[in-house]
């Protein structure tokens, strides 16, 4: 998640120039299922995994953080900052296939 802090924070600042951010993630509660499959292949297999998006949902509402507040693809759109991106068909976490929503 810290491209997503330093995409928010580069958009609030005029004092920064260009942000290069490694592995931008998916949506959270994709982010916390890919992860589970990569880190815990075993565990993942015998958890659902509409088990671990309720984890997710509920770890966001407990910070107060909206799904919509976990995504980076409309914040760097909408940004005039120049973004590098370092982005990998290999990470199994956030994945270049997957479309950053």
């Amino acid at each position: 998640m810290g491209a997503l802090t330093a995409a928010r924070i580069s958009a609030s600042r005029q004092d920064i120039s260009g942000r290069i951010l490694q592995a931008p993630m998916v949506k959270f509660d994709q982010a916390v299922v890919n992860y589970a499959r990569a880190a815990h292949p075993l565990a993942s297999g015998l958890i659902p995994e509409s088990n671990f998006r309720e984890g997710a949902t509920r770890a966001l509402e407990k910070a107060n953080i909206y799904h919509d507040n976990t995504r980076i693809k409309a914040l760097l759109i909408s940004s005039s900052t120049p973004t590098l991106l370092f982005l990998s068909p290999s990470d199994p976490i956030a994945p270049i296939a997957n479309p950053r929503t």
